[in-house]
């Protein structure tokens, strides 16, 4: 209720705890969620269980728990108990770890930022002289005509019973389907190659430290890849870190290269289409015009069964057009 001075009073009851008496319940809520954590590690698929391991220390953690309860078993003063409550809240249990994000099978569209012409050159791609933007160009039309490639992503989080949610690890499926025959494709994932881990191991290649370089041969057209791997991050679907390419050689840096964007504008001055990217340019008028197709067509043939019933099947039931009017 407020006064004449527009001030109001509230009474907030604060219940005031002594350090010692609440420790012991931080101990055991920690303990709790490191029983949790275990569970919860113990129930992921093999390879990410592994992965997972390496980026929590179960030992340490539970270290951490048992040195401050033996510190409090054996504290007196208060200064005492108010030092081992602030290092048990500095100690950080995260509860479980379990999926946060799903991404269900999708086109992937590469990030020109994400390209290093150098990497590939190292991989075997070839040289890439001329401007940067006419080679991304001329690969993202090549990937288009010779290859299809889906994603599927699952990415990994750490929960905190504060309900804070902290991405550890993505798991990463791309599948690819060929078009046409490929003599040699180019595979390169950014990042620490130690951390990214792969379910089949492949014949890889380490590129400066920074990133991981595989090399397709001679696939056939209609043949099926499938690459499964982890990555030290949460991955962005708008950013993946990750890029394929053929032999520069192959590339046709002559022709005129439309890209879609996918940024939901249909830029029509930059030859987007419904055809070449329909993300953008939704074919509304088509889609209008089979419509107004479909109605007059629908009303056409109404018209012809009703003048069909009216002739030929009124005739048929009613003989006599006395019984048709009675």
């Amino acid at each position: 209720i407020l006064n004449k001075n527009n001030e109001s009073n509230r009474t907030i009851e604060i219940n005031a705890i002594a350090p010692k008496d609440s420790i012991e319940e931080i101990i055991a809520n920690d303990k709790k969620d490191l029983e949790n954590l275990k569970s919860s590690i113990e129930k992921l698929p093999d390879l990410i269980k592994k992965e997972v391991g390496k980026k929590i220390d179960i030992e340490s953690l539970d270290s951490q728990i048992s040195s401050q309860e033996n510190k409090y078993n054996n504290a007196e003063s208060d200064d005492e108990y108010i030092s081992i409550i602030t290092d048990l809240l500095n100690i950080k249990i995260p509860y479980k770890v379990d999926v946060s994000e799903i991404m269900n099978a999708q086109e992937i569209f590469q990030n020109e930022n994400q390209f290093d012409f150098e990497k590939l050159k190292e991989l075997g791609a070839g040289t890439a002289p001329e401007a940067r933007e006419k080679y991304f160009k001329a690969i993202d039309s090549w990937l288009k005509e010779n290859l299809e490639i889906s994603l599927e992503s699952n990415i990994y989080s750490l929960y905190y019973t504060q309900r804070v949610q902290e991405p550890i690890i993505s798991y990463v499926n791309l599948n690819l389907k060929t078009k046409e025959k490929i003599n040699n494709l180019y595979f390169v994932i950014n990042g620490n190659p130690e951390e990214i881990v792969f379910n089949e191991e492949p014949d890889k290649k380490d590129i400066n430290g920074n990133a991981v370089g595989i090399i397709f041969l001679n696939l056939e057209l209609n043949e099926n890849k499938k690459i499964e791997f982890l990555y030290p991050e949460k991955i962005n679907v708008l950013n993946l870190p990750f890029y394929f390419s053929p032999k520069f050689e192959e590339l046709n840096l002559n022709e005129s290269y439309v890209i879609c964007n996918n940024n939901g504008i249909c830029e029509k001055e930059s030859g987007e289409n419904y055809k070449n990217c329909r993300n953008d340019c939704k074919p509304f008028t088509i889609t209008v015009s089979m419509l107004v197709f479909l109605f007059f067509a629908a009303f056409v043939i109404y018209i012809i069964l009703q003048e069909w019933y009216k002739r030929y099947y009124e005739n048929t039931l009613f003989q006599s057009k006395n019984y048709l009017f009675n």
